[in-house]
């Protein structure tokens, strides 16, 4: 009985370690969630700006054509708004990529905390079944005296 006590408190906190890691997953999981939408409003204001950029060097451009220097700054800054888009989408394959991983880690513990609770679940009915048999072994012991008593009594009043 003790033995099973002692059971069902081990289930029970290790259901409780397991929920604390679940809301520890979960915590981390929002927050890499919002870094990946801070990564996409990033990306979507770059694209704006590169867009922004190259009208300007095309009106530039058509302003004064034969300006190398404009013709050059607009292929650097295309250059470079095209390098801080590709690590921006990097960067968001990379936050789609752990929101993934811990996506799968989330399913994990919640499966082993669902598991975690059946068993719980069981060792409490279990537990309860045991307490129940012990208490009708205890009336049937008490019945079994009282008969026993009973039988005494007749085997005494028969012999008198």
């Amino acid at each position: 009985m003790e033995k099973l006590s002692a059971l069902v408190k081990l289930a029970e906190q290790r259901v409780e370690q397991m929920t604390k890691r679940f809301s520890a997953v979960k915590l981390e999981l929002e927050a890499k969630h919002s870094a990946l939408e801070n990564a996409e409003q990033i990306e979507v204001q770059i694209r704006s700006d590169v867009a922004r950029e190259k009208m300007q060097m095309r009106s530039a451009m058509v302003e004064k054509p034969s300006n190398a220097f404009l013709l050059e700054r607009y292929r650097y800054s295309h250059d470079r708004m095209n390098r801080t888009i590709a690590a921006a989408e990097s960067m968001i394959q990379t936050k789609k990529t752990e929101i993934e991983e811990k996506q799968v880690e989330v399913a994990s513990v919640r499966e082993r905390l669902f598991k975690a609770q059946k068993l719980l679940d069981k060792r409490k009915k279990l537990q309860k079944d045991f307490e129940l048999q012990r208490e009708q072994e205890l009336e049937l012991a008490e019945e079994l005296e009282l008969e026993d008593l009973a039988f005494q009594k007749i085997d005494m009043g028969n012999s008198q």
